[in-house]
């Protein structure tokens, strides 16, 4: 399940079975948004989930541009068991305008120049690709 068109468009096109929510079209990320998605999130439970973030903080947390899209996440990400938030290492230190979670709701997947201060946090990967 996905709320973005792009990702939903490609998983489909590798032969997986994609669901995607229903909502309003936000067409500068191609995210499905609004209270048509939020309440079929509120109707699900999920194991497993991966979040993209644009600022990664101790401080403010995990945080997005767009309200409506953090709302989106922020309810998902309520309902995951297992947490994922993939985010190249330019996005640590960084505070955008909205907080979808707390830093420590979610374990950060991540790669490149990884500041020092973030490599003692349990809940930070560091990946090579």
């Amino acid at each position: 399940m996905t709320d973005s068109v792009s990702h939903a468009i490609r998983l489909a096109a590798r032969g997986l079975s994609v669901t995607v929510l229903g909502g309003e079209l936000k067409s500068a990320t191609e995210a499905l948004v609004g209270p048509g998605a939020l309440d079929a999130l509120s109707k699900l439970h999920f194991t497993l989930g991966f979040w993209g973030s644009n600022g990664i903080t101790p401080e403010a947390g995990l945080t997005t541009p767009e309200p409506n899209e953090a709302m989106v996440k922020r309810v998902s990400l309520e309902r995951t068991t297992r947490r994922y938030v993939l985010a190249d290492a330019s996005k640590l230190g960084r505070t955008s305008l909205v907080t979808f979670a707390d830093f420590c709701d979610a374990t950060v997947v991540t790669c490149g120049e990884v500041p020092e201060e973030y490599r003692s946090f349990d809940n930070v990967m560091e990946v090579s690709l």
